[in-house]
């Protein structure tokens, strides 16, 4: 008893590793994620529960909450997968944004995706059973899928959804609506979903309009649903049936329904002809594309379809429906848009004014700063003098403020127009200046004051350090006038008491202050003052980042990590083949630019990648032109360009370092090698055979081997790529079907039945049989079938010859005398001279029962 729970815990320690490693592999079979396979242009995405969006790029997982989009010009081709099985595959078009709302195979398979604008051609093969589930969802409608490949596009401008299947049935049900609609669609078909007056969707089917499905879809889009045109084909041949019964009202329009259906890939192709979104070239390329794929060869040919009068109604209601959805969301958004606007505007005005209560406290506060500073560098007698200039000034602005409501005993009247006497008289020794003075604040910098000439308009101020933000304008004016405005660059500026104040922009500004007589409005004059600020010499960077087409964060450098001679360094992966480095500049107005041309927004494309180290250097330069050069290296890793290897007919291989083992049988002379391996390297791939046999390039990154030769076939594969070589070798054991058995002889007596047949294990190289032994007087023989009259067999180095007693020239045999038990030989198989190929021979000998 002790012994069995001693043998029952050593077997719990051995196998208890084993279920941890295959319970971790079972819980990651249940993940599914959408991998990028395909993608043109850029196209962005945003992590589940992020807020920065990132570069999608090529074999990129997509999880449950991401949000892609597609920009203007770009497309993306996405291949659902469960583990290492993929199934459902989606081509997006330009300008669409979806989110993966569920992505699930813990009980079946689950792919739920939400599309809020552009277009989408699906093709679905995960519906296999009923916990299977594929759903599509827009802004008005919820699609169900089983078994289908569909088309469908949401509206950005009227929020209308269109769904056309090719294959297959959709069910669709309206959304929004307390009690939806809900359809079939089948091939041929259109749906449109749109919203009703009511907040809710409105489901119209009618026959497909092929003019406006041209119109929703791009070319890459056409291509997918011509590329799957094998897959539709065999569906709707299959579920024919089941569409007659739908679609056909009655029974002499079957014929009708089902060449319609027969004929929609023809259609299709026709319109998309002529609309000169394909060309006729491109479509004949995709037809020998299917035919090499698949081995089917597809009719694309133009077609027509076919449709009733009252279809064609239901067409004609379709496309007015649309233009009602459109017409209706312009109307709302126009709504929107007038009470956004008035919201907007209410919400300035405040802010205005809270914004000018704001500047008038804090350039009083300013003022009063600036005065206070003033006058403690005054003596005694300067401040006295100080203090009754400003009492002066102060008394005149308040007189002049209400000069033109004073009583007048020389004229009584209020109204100045009824008196042409009091029209100011015209002195030549009189002083016409309206502006007598300016005083200017330069903050931090100290006051001074610009004294105004008479018949002088035009005036320069002092120069200002890049240190001067921030100018403050007193104008004395003469009394009996006052100021109409004031303007740097053409632009108001706001006004505190009798302060005008404003930010100093880097470089040249123009001040334009315009005075006016009181009672006279005819006598303006308007004085501009010219102010330089000088530009800032800040070379500085902020730091530096590189994006690439691989990882979801980009790699940055902040100022801290810059070396003494301003030189940033990365380390990116192999598969980042591509990347742009953005500098940031310090200084607003700062240009980064390399070989003397400007880099638009700081940014540089480095275009491909080198293997190892890449540089780049770049100069900073300020506003003022100062420059400082900055450098930044890239090294990128060297990675495998050859991930793996399969070979056809399942024969499995094994990899140790950069060498590929298998081994196949003896009647194997032709074998496909499959390379996993980046598609565009492929065509940088040279194959060397070191053998009789022959190696040479397929097509889709496969080498076709012909001709190998029994025993050990050596091949080399060179890949380049960006100048960097690297050499893997291939190594193919084709082993002999040897037909092997045995004849215990006593005299004319044979009982070549006491032997069981020889096994074979091609991987290990060994035979193994048994027999059973008669003991003394008996002769026991190992026979070889020699079909192949040019094999020599040696067991032990002792050649096999024609078995006597035996009418057959192909047989031959060795003599043995095997001891009970186990017995171990050595055989050789000579295929030619100089060519052998060795196998270890076991031979199981029992007694016979009494």
């Amino acid at each position: 008893m002790r012994k069995v729970l001693i043998s029952v815990i050593l077997l719990l320690i051995v196998l208890l590793p084993l279920l941890g490693v295959y319970g971790s592999v079972a819980s990651a079979a249940t993940s599914r994620v959408a991998i990028v396979k395909e993608l043109k242009g850029t196209v962005k995405v945003k992590k589940a529960g992020g807020s920065r969006e990132f570069t999608v790029f090529s074999k990129m997982s997509l999880n449950e909450g991401d949000i892609l989009s597609t920009s203007s010009g770009s497309s993306a081709v996405l291949q659902f997968a469960n583990g290492t099985s993929e199934d459902d595959r989606m081509s997006v078009s330009a300008n669409t944004v979806l989110t993966f709302s569920k992505l699930s195979s813990k009980k079946g398979t689950t792919t739920k995706v939400s599309m809020l604008s552009g277009t989408a051609w699906v093709d679905v093969k995960s519906i296999t059973n009923k916990d299977d589930e594929f759903a599509l969802e827009t802004p008005t409608a919820i699609m169900g899928v089983r078994g289908t490949h569909l088309l469908v596009s949401v509206d950005p401008e009227s929020g209308v959804t269109r769904l056309t299947v090719a294959a297959g049935v959709v069910n669709t049900q309206a959304k929004n609506s307390a009690t939806p609609d809900s359809f079939d669609v089948f091939p041929t078909q259109n749906a449109l979903i749109t919203n009703d007056e009511t907040d809710g969707s409105n489901i119209t089917i009618a026959a497909v309009d092929l003019e406006m499905l041209i119109k929703q879809a791009s070319g890459d889009i056409v291509r997918a649903i011509l590329q799957a045109s094998a897959e539709i084909i065999q569906e709707n041949t299959a579920k024919m049936d089941r569409y007659l019964d739908e679609l056909a009202q009655k029974q002499n329009d079957q014929d009708r329904v089902k060449t319609n259906v027969e004929n929609i890939l023809g259609a299709i192709t026709s319109q998309a002809v002529q609309s000169g979104l394909l060309t006729q070239d491109q479509i004949n390329r995709i037809i020998a594309g299917i035919q090499t794929q698949s081995g089917v060869t597809i009719d694309l040919s133009p077609k027509t379809l076919t449709f009733t009068a009252e279809e064609k109604r239901k067409q004609e209601e379709q496309r007015k429906s649309e233009e009602a959805a459109l017409q209706r969301m312009k109307e709302l958004k126009l709504k929107e848009a007038e009470l956004l606007s008035k919201q907007l505007a209410d919400k300035l005005e405040k802010e205005r004014k809270n914004k000018e209560e704001e500047n008038k406290n804090k350039l009083q506060e300013k003022l009063k700063k600036a005065q206070e500073n003033y006058e403690k560098g005054l003596s005694e007698a300067e401040r006295q003098k100080y203090e009754n200039e400003k009492s002066q000034r102060e008394a005149e602005i308040a007189k002049g403020s209400s000069s033109n409501t004073a009583n007048n005993d020389s004229n009584p009247s209020a109204n100045p127009s009824e008196n042409p006497n009091t029209e100011p008289s015209e002195n030549p020794n009189a002083d016409s200046r309206l502006l007598l003075s300016l005083e200017v604040y330069p903050s931090p910098n100290p006051r001074y004051v610009t004294t105004i000439v008479e018949s002088q308009q035009a005036y320069v101020l002092n120069n200002e350090p890049n240190t001067t933000t921030m100018m403050i304008l007193t104008p004395q004016v003469r009394e009996g006038s006052t100021i109409l405005s004031v303007t740097v660059d053409a632009l108001s500026v706001p006004r505190s008491s009798n302060a005008f104040y404003f930010d100093l922009k880097p470089g040249k500004s123009i001040i334009s202050i315009t005075v006016a007589e009181i009672g006279n409005s005819s006598n303006q004059q308007t004085y501009t003052f010219d102010v330089y600020r000088a530009l800032s010499s800040n070379t500085a960077l902020n730091g530096v980042t590189v994006n690439g087409t691989v990882g979801d964060l980009p790699y940055t450098a902040n100022p801290d990590q810059i070396n003494e001679d301003y030189q940033y360094v990365f380390y990116v992966p192999a598969g980042m083949k591509t990347s742009y480095i953005q500098f940031w500049p310090t200084a607003s107005g700062a240009k980064v630019t390399l070989n003397g041309f400007e880099l638009p927004n700081g940014q540089l494309e480095t275009g491909i990648l080198a293997y190892g180290l890449n540089t780049y250097v770049v100069q900073v330069k300020a506003p003022d032109q100062t420059a400082k050069t900055y450098k930044v290296d890239i090294y990128r890793a060297l990675g495998s360009f050859l991930n793996g290897v399969s070979v056809s007919d399942g024969y499995k291989t094994v990899k140790k370092s950069v060498d590929y083992y298998t081994n196949v049988k003896g009647s194997t002379t032709s074998i496909t090698v499959t390379l996993d391996m980046e598609a565009e390297l492929f065509g940088n791939l040279v194959s060397t055979s070191f053998s009789q046999a022959t190696i040479s390039k397929g097509s889709d990154r496969t080498l076709q081997i012909n001709g190998l030769q029994y025993g050990m076939n050596l091949f080399q594969v060179q890949i380049t790529d960006l100048g960097v070589n690297q050499f893997y070798s291939l190594f193919v054991w084709r082993g002999i079907d040897i037909d092997i058995s045995g004849k215990v002889t006593s005299g004319d007596v044979t009982y070549g039945m006491e032997w069981s047949s020889f096994v074979q294990d091609p991987d290990a190289l060994s035979l193994w049989g048994t027999m059973i032994s008669r003991g003394a007087g008996f002769e026991n023989y190992i026979l070889f079938s020699n079909n192949d009259n040019n094999f020599s067999y040696y067991l032990n180095d002792v050649k096999a010859v024609f078995h006597p007693g035996i009418d057959d020239e192909h047989t031959v045999s060795v003599k043995v005398d095997p001891s009970v038990g186990e017995n171990a030989y050595t055989l050789r198989v000579e295929t030619y001279p100089g060519n052998a190929v060795n196998y270890q021979l076991h031979l199981y000998v029992t007694i016979p029962l009494p």
